[in-house]
């Protein structure tokens, strides 16, 4: 046909094969977290992969492993709507999740995406996969797209060998959620809920910045979100929030900076402290003992640890973080606490560390900030 336009080359992927299902895996901006959490990501797409395969199902990825980066995730969001381009728009689509990722680099894919997707998380404390699987899932469920989700330690139990059985016939799984019931707001105090209304139209109109507006720094997280902190100027000298917090977050897991914004207008118009702590959810399991047998959740602090959630405040402040290895021994540990006033930070080979969290460092220079 003759024309004066220049008409796109359209091309559509070749569709799978029978029995045959592909898998994305989304992972962090980082290279240097995508190559250290990778044998994490490896293994669990092994276990995932022995389980399709006990299913009849064959699961391939639909993405290469890179050499040269020494991993295999989608790292930015140009790979990962080029990778969605050569996905048929019918298969059936896994996004496994072990590790730290960043919904953008998939979620255009699978925005458009007409085909059946599973998310998939593994129930591990040693990266936070469940963590991002909920990301994820929260950025589906708001663009309005469909999809399943599952999650397992080994991927070999009944809970998750049942629920891929039923995705794979029925392309959903349906979880119970007889725990689930509507919020009945004739139940609620009229005065907080008329303050709750008014603040929700607040919200509306008087909107905020959230993101990347401080240096990625827990510190600096933990300091802004508390009342009582250093003060705070902008280029022209003026103090910014004399006496307040200034709630935000550089991780804003799960929208965790909403959370913090909520946070701090609800609790400050009812006179109550609004600094606000950041918390991911590591997972959990059974554990008996200590005159405990429960389900117990791991919630870890993320950063933004205020002064004022802890007793004794600023006097008793101290954080202790322990870097593990693959065989969970300690490799590394850094402290910081606030003695006298001042700042102390110190790091090294860890030595004692028992579940209080008490640490005997290899005496190093430390470093002081008034």
């Amino acid at each position: 046909m003759d024309t004066p336009y220049m008409f796109p080359k359209l091309i559509e992927p070749q569709p799978v094969a029978a029995g045959e299902v592909l898998l994305v895996a989304s992972g962090d901006l980082r290279q240097s977290a995508n190559e250290v959490c990778w044998p994490a990501q490896a293994e669990m797409e092994n276990q995932i992969g022995a389980a399709f395969a006990a299913e009849g199902f064959t699961l391939r990825r639909a993405h290469g492993y890179d050499t040269q980066l020494k991993h295999g995730f989608i790292c930015n969001q140009r790979m990962g709507m080029d990778v969605f381009a050569n996905i048929h728009p019918e298969a059936l689509i896994v996004v496994a999740e072990a590790v730290w990722q960043y919904s953008n680099h998939v979620l255009a894919g699978l925005q458009s995406h007409r085909g059946p997707i599973l998310t998939v998380a593994n129930w591990s404390g040693q990266w936070p996969g469940l963590v991002e699987m909920l990301n994820l899932n929260g950025s589906l469920a708001k663009s309005g797209v469909k999809f399943s989700t599952i999650w397992s330690q080994d991927f070999d139990d009944e809970f998750f060998r049942k629920g891929l059985r039923q995705w794979l016939q029925s392309h959903q799984i349906c979880h119970d959620l007889s725990h689930v019931r509507s919020l009945d707001f004739s139940a609620l105090p009229a005065e907080e809920c008329s303050l709750g209304r008014a603040l929700a139209h607040e919200l509306k109109t008087k909107k905020a910045i959230l993101k990347d507006i401080a240096p990625a720094s827990d510190l600096v997280e933990g300091l802004l979100n508390n009342v009582e902190r250093p003060p705070v100027f902008s280029k022209d000298g003026l103090e910014l929030y004399a006496g307040a917090p200034l709630p935000h977050f550089n991780e804003v897991d799960e929208c965790a900076g909403l959370d913090s914004l909520v946070t701090n207008r609800v609790w400050t118009a009812m006179h109550i402290d609004p600094a606000t702590t950041l918390h991911d959810v590591l997972g959990g399991e059974l554990y008996s003992d200590n005159g405990i047998d429960d389900f117990v959740w791991v919630f870890q602090i993320s950063g933004a640890l205020s002064p004022s959630h802890l007793v004794g405040g600023y006097t008793l402040t101290q954080t202790v973080i322990v870097v593990t290895n693959k065989q969970k021994k300690p490799i590394l540990a850094q402290w910081m606490a606030i003695m006298a006033g001042l700042l102390h930070v110190d790091s090294g080979a860890p030595g004692n560390i028992e579940g209080t969290m008490r640490l005997r460092t290899v005496p190093r220079k430390g470093v002081i900030i008034r």
